[in-house]
């Protein structure tokens, strides 16, 4: 386990332009935050970019923690309401798999893949971290990754059925696979900028969602001192 008092942070996020919205307040030129050095990696959008981005980083830098940040839609504005930030305990890739004429099949069902092998556990990705998911502060939410934003209705409710998601994004599952093969400490992060459902860009609140992440990676940077592993 790292110091915590002295870390190396990747911050990643798909674009540049989500990392300079998500860049913390209280950094200096050499991108330290106290006693933290911050690096900021753009992993680009959908998991295939992410995954091989994450991957040769890691392999290159080996920080001590990574975290992604970004936006995702909301299924249910309830729990999770726009402009709220919750962070991922696990995550699914929602769309890997078949449409069946009796519905969807996942390569676990199928039999390609082990539910219980390295790195998944009964088919998740989760993170094993208590100690940064507690630390964060946040809501813990379960997010699944799609390789489109969902907008048919029946898409939607074969995924509520299946995996009871929380939020969606891009890359979530590329970040906790990667980390997880790799054994090194992650946290994500979302800001719920949409509700998952009929496109209308109008009720997206992008920049809240951004913001509202940005002060969550302040705050959770700021106290990674308090925080202690357990």
């Amino acid at each position: 386990m790292p110091d915590l008092r002295i870390m190396r942070i990747a911050i990643a996020a798909a674009t540049s332009l989500e990392l300079d919205a998500l860049r913390p307040a209280a950094i200096d030129a050499s991108h330290r935050a106290g006693s933290h050095q911050l690096a900021y990696w753009p992993t680009g959008v959908g998991v295939l970019h992410a995954t091989h981005a994450l991957t040769s980083r890691i392999r290159e830098q080996r920080p001590d923690l990574v975290i992604q940040a970004g936006i995702g839609g909301t299924f249910d504005t309830t729990r999770h309401p726009v402009g709220s930030v919750v962070a991922i305990r696990r995550e699914a890739q929602a769309d890997l798999g078949v449409m069946e004429a009796d519905g969807w099949r996942d390569v676990f069902s199928m039999g390609f893949a082990d539910p219980s092998a390295l790195p998944y556990l009964d088919g998740w990705l989760v993170n094993p971290h208590d100690y940064l998911l507690d630390g964060s502060r946040l809501p813990l939410a379960t997010g699944v990754t799609v390789n489109r934003v969902s907008s048919d209705p029946s898409w939607i409710g074969s995924m509520n059925a299946r995996l009871l998601p929380d939020v969606e994004s891009m890359e979530g599952a590329a970040l906790h696979f990667v980390c997880l093969t790799e054994s090194v400490p992650f946290l994500q992060i979302r800001g719920v900028s949409n509700a998952v459902g009929v496109r209308d860009k109008s009720a997206w609140r992008i920049g809240d969602a951004l913001e509202g992440a940005r002060r969550a990676l302040d705050r959770i940077i700021a106290s990674l001192t308090e925080i202690r592993p357990v």
